[in-house]
Formats: structure tokens, sequence, C-alpha cells
């Protein structure tokens, strides 16, 4: 494969190319592909790796916003979709997808619960609720975020 990709690489006459280690494999794939001449870049593409910082931020954030959110009721998913759109002023937009696997993820953590509720006939909706540990666990991390965010504005003049 590397035989391959070397004659590819020097019929093209590119140097080297840079894959992004911390990158996706689906980037690397598409950087690999242009620079053997076999796919464009779009600006598009352009626009997505440039915003690549804003979507790690938001990554990174997913669980104390989640967290957050349950502090104040328990809520089920596509509440939670709603909820987080409209205080974002529809700037942050999740999909209910992404609601349930960090979820899950919080949930084997043993920082919420589930419980299903609704009406006997009809449809039933599965809502969350923190535990007692979800409650100190997020109080703890709405601090740390607290300190982190002031003391990286103040290292970065804002």
């Amino acid at each position: 494969m590397r035989l391959i990709l070397a004659s590819l690489i020097s019929r093209r006459g590119a140097r080297s190319i840079d894959l992004d280690p911390g990158g996706s494999r689906a980037s690397s794939l598409v950087e690999l592909l242009a620079v053997l001449g076999m796919m464009p870049i779009t600006e598009r593409y352009q626009r997505m790796r440039i915003d690549q910082f804003g979507k790690d931020l938001a990554t990174g954030s997913y669980d104390l916003v989640m967290l957050d959110m349950l502090s104040r009721k328990p809520a089920y998913a596509y509440g939670i979709v709603r909820e987080v759109f409209e205080k974002s002023k529809g700037a942050t937009r999740w999909r209910e997808g992404t609601v349930y696997h960090v979820l899950h993820h919080l949930e084997k953590q043993g920082l919420v619960t589930g419980y299903w509720q609704g009406p006997k006939l009809g449809r039933r909706r599965k809502y969350y609720r923190l535990t007692a540990r979800g409650q100190r666990v997020w109080a703890t991390r709405r601090q740390q975020w607290q300190r982190f965010t002031r003391d990286l504005n103040a290292l970065l003049g804002l």
C-alpha cells in the first residue's frame, strides 16, 4: 500500500501529505484524495476544516451542558434538543442521536437515571434526571468550568 501511495504521490508532484493525525478518518481520506488529484477541495470542505476548533470546543462541553440542563428539571431527549436550540438562540443544534449518546454515557457513570412517563394509552417518553451523585458532579464541573474560562479569558486578554 505504501509503495502504491508513494508512486501516486510522486507522479502528482506532491512531496508530503499532511494527514492531520488528530483529524478524523474521513477528513484524512479527503485530504489524501485531494493531494493525489482525485478529488477537489471544495469551499464547503475548507469551511468545515476551519470550524473544527469550534466543533472540538462544543464536543468537549456536551457533558456539562447536559448536566446543567438536567439540574433544573427532568427532561426527555427531544425536549433537550429544543431547549439547547432555544437557549443558544439558534447557534447550537444538537441531534437526538447526540443527546442519547451523551445521556447513555452519563447514565453509565451513574450521573443520570431514566424513567418512562406518559399516558397509559399513547406515546410514552423516557425522561432523564440527575442522581444525587450527578448533582455533586454537576456543581464541581460547573465551578471548574468557571475557573477555566476565567483563567483562559485572562490569558487571551478577553
